[in-house]
C-alpha cells in the first residue's frame, strides 16, 4: 500500500468498527515497512466498549475502556497519549449519548453531554445524540499533519447529531431523522447550527428522486425516516484554494457526506452550499471519469504538508444509495446505485479530475 493510500485509510480506519472475522487467514497478512506508512492505528471495536490501538503487526500495543462503538463516531488520539471519543448509547438508536476526553490512564479531563433531553430507561437524561462524526476546529481532518498540534484542552467542536422532527417539503408523512450539526465554543455554548431538512431545495435533486424521498418512510435504527443520512462532517481546514482566493474552500466551511444521497458537499458559514460532489454523475467528462460514488463515508480535504495537500479524499463505500426513477432493483427508487467494492478517491475540488484512486479487487 502506499504512502498516501495509507494515509488515507488511516483516517477512515479511526471510525471503524471491527466485526468478528468471517474470512481467514486473519490478522496482518502482507506487512512491508519500505511501503507502508508506519505507526499505529486506532479502532472502536464492536461490542467491547472500549478503544484499542494496534501497531502494524496487528498487536495490542494500548487499550481504553468505557466507549461506545454503537455511535459509529470516531476515535482520535491527542498529543501526550490522550484520548477523545464518545460514549454512552441511545439504543436502538446509532447514537452517543456524550463526547469525552481521557488521558493515557484513562481519567475523564472533560466530556460534553448537553445538546437535546432524550428520555432512556423510562428517565429524562441529556445527550449529545451524536453520531458519526464529530470534529475539533485544530484537527480537521482527524490524523496526523505536518505542522499540526491540536490541544486536549476544551475548545471549539462540531457535533454531527439528529433531531427528529416532520418536514413536509421533504415526506409528509414520516417523522425525519434529521441531521443537524451543531458547533459549541469551549464553555459549552452554541456557536453555529445547520439542519439539512432545511436546506433540501439547494442540493440539485433531480424531480424523481424528491418523489423518492417524499414516498419514501422506512425507519431507521430509531424507527424514524434516516433520508439524508450523514456520516462525516468536518471542518475544510487551511487549504492553497482558500489562500488563492477560492472563498468555497474556507477553511471553517464544512464538508459533509450523504450516504444515502450519494453525494458530498461543502456548508458555508452563512448556511448555502457553496460547492457539490454528486449526486448524479453524468452531466461531465469530469464526472463521468469519477463515475458513481455509492454510500461513501471520511469525505475530507488532505491537510497542508501531505502529498496532494488540498484535495479531496473520499472512501467510496459501494453497497446501495442513491435516490431516482424506480427500477427492478429499487422499486421506491432509493437504493438507486449498487457496487459490491469499495474505493478511495482523491479528486482535485476545482477542477472535479479524478487525480488518483485505489480499487479493491
Amino acid at each position: 500500500m502506499t504512502k498516501r493510500a495509507k494515509a488515507c485509510l488511516f483516517g477512515a480506519a479511526i471510525a471503524v468498527v471491527w466485526a468478528a472475522p468471517s474470512v481467514f487467514p486473519t490478522g496482518t497478512t502482507i506487512y512491508d515497512p519500505a511501503k507502508a506508512w508506519n505507526g499505529y492505528t486506532i479502532l472502536s471495536t464492536l461490542g467491547t466498549q472500549a478503544a484499542i490501538v494496534i501497531d502494524m503487526n496487528g498487536n495490542v500495543v494500548k487499550r481504553w475502556e468505557g466507549f461506545n462503538s454503537s455511535a459509529g463516531g470516531p476515535l482520535r488520539i491527542y498529543p501526550g497519549g490522550n484520548i477523545v471519543g464518545t460514549a454512552g448509547a441511545n439504543p436502538p438508536k446509532q447514537e452517543a449519548t456524550e463526547l469525552v476526553a481521557r488521558d493515557f490512564a484513562g481519567k475523564e479531563l472533560w466530556k460534553i453531554d448537553h445538546n437535546q433531553e432524550i428520555e432512556r430507561d423510562g428517565k429524562r437524561m441529556w445527550s449529545t445524540r451524536q453520531h458519526h462524526d464529530w470534529q475539533r476546529d485544530d484537527f480537521p481532518a482527524g490524523y496526523f499533519a505536518p505542522g499540526v498540534s491540536p490541544s486536549i484542552q476544551p475548545r471549539t467542536t462540531l457535533l454531527l447529531t439528529h433531531t427528529n422532527h416532520i418536514v413536509e417539503k421533504v415526506n409528509p408523512k414520516a417523522m425525519l431523522e434529521d441531521d443537524r450539526l451543531v458547533e459549541l465554543g469551549a464553555d459549552g455554548k452554541v456557536l453555529w447550527e445547520w439542519t439539512v431538512s432545511d436546506h433540501i431545495d439547494e442540493f440539485r435533486y433531480s424531480k424523481d428522486a424528491r418523489e423518492a424521498i417524499a414516498r419514501s418512510g422506512g425507519g431507521g435504527r430509531g424507527g424514524a425516516f434516516d433520508w439524508f443520512h450523514m456520516n462525516s462532517a468536518t471542518y475544510v481546514g487551511p487549504n492553497h484554494w482558500f489562500d488563492e482566493g477560492d472563498k468555497r474552500f474556507d477553511p471553517r466551511n464544512i464538508i459533509v457526506s450523504s450516504r444515502e444521497s450519494s453525494l458530498v458537499a461543502i456548508i458555508a458559514r452563512d448556511g448555502s452550499i457553496a460547492w457539490q460532489l454528486g449526486p448524479d454523475f453524468t452531466t461531465s467528462p469530469e464526472l463521468r471519469a469519477i463515475r458513481q460514488i455509492i454510500g461513501q463515508h471520511n469525505a475530507h480535504f488532505i491537510p497542508k504538508g501531505l502529498p496532494g495537500a488540498g484535495n479531496v479524499m473520499i472512501f467510496d463505500n459501494g453497497g446501495a444509495s442513491g435516490n431516482g426513477a424506480p427500477n427492478s432493483n429499487a422499486p421506491n427508487g432509493t437504493g438507486l446505485f449498487a457496487r459490491p467494492t469499495s474505493r478511495v478517491l482523491e479528486i482535485d475540488p476545482v477542477t472535479l479530475k479524478l487525480v488518483w484512486n485505489y480499487t479493491a479487487t
